[in-house]
């Protein structure tokens, strides 16, 4: 019997190990270069090099500040495979995300208002886009550049939920109203719930 609750309690510590590892998104400070402009009232993040890679979650704060995009934070940082943007943001900045060819998927946090040009222009694996809150409209969603294909128009006729499509395809499809994000290391769609 001993022995059974050691094996028991063994695969439990495992698969918490397992599920914390696959679910535990913490901003991942080594990732990111921060800088403050002279008022010092806010932190502005950029990729720490253009060789990061994996998962990029994006902090609220740094440093007691609020987080805000540099122009450009991310370009080209092709090893990025999926990126979450905090609630607390109310932008994607421009060009945020533009050339990462390895980005399969994003989470777009509620607080989000506006998507400015290019924000994840040329992201050629991007598949699954989760909006959180309110689609920007008008202006606030700068021009068809800011997402391949037709994301735009079907996120602005749909409304928050997860958008897919085929790697290489111009049409996304809203999938059921299900709030979440693709883990990166399964493949499987994660409910939002996880991500609040």
């Amino acid at each position: 019997m001993k022995n059974t609750a050691k094996k028991g309690f063994f695969l439990l510590a495992l698969t918490a190990i397992f599920v914390s590892g696959v679910f535990a998104q913490a901003p991942t400070l080594d990732k990111f270069k921060f800088s403050v402009p002279a008022a010092g009232k806010e932190s502005i993040i950029s990729a720490a090099n253009k060789q990061i890679s994996g998962a990029v979650v994006i902090p609220d704060t740094y440093d007691g500040r609020p987080v805000v995009w540099a122009i450009y934070a991310f370009e080209n940082c092709t090893g990025i495979t999926n990126a979450v943007i905090p609630n607390s943001m109310a932008s994607v900045g421009m060009a945020a995300f533009r050339g990462c060819t390895s980005l399969e998927s994003v989470t777009i946090g509620s607080g989000v208002t506006k998507i400015d040009h290019y924000a994840f222009q040329n992201c050629t694996s991007l598949t699954s886009v989760t909006f959180r809150g309110t689609i920007p409209t008008g202006t606030n969603f700068s021009g068809q550049n800011a997402f391949p294909g037709d994301l735009r128009a079907k996120a602005q006729a749909g409304g928050p939920g997860t958008y897919t499509r085929p790697r290489g395809s111009d049409v996304w499809t809203k999938q059921g109203g299900v709030d979440g994000i693709v883990c990166p290391h399964c493949g499987q769609l994660i409910p939002g719930a996880v991500w609040k």
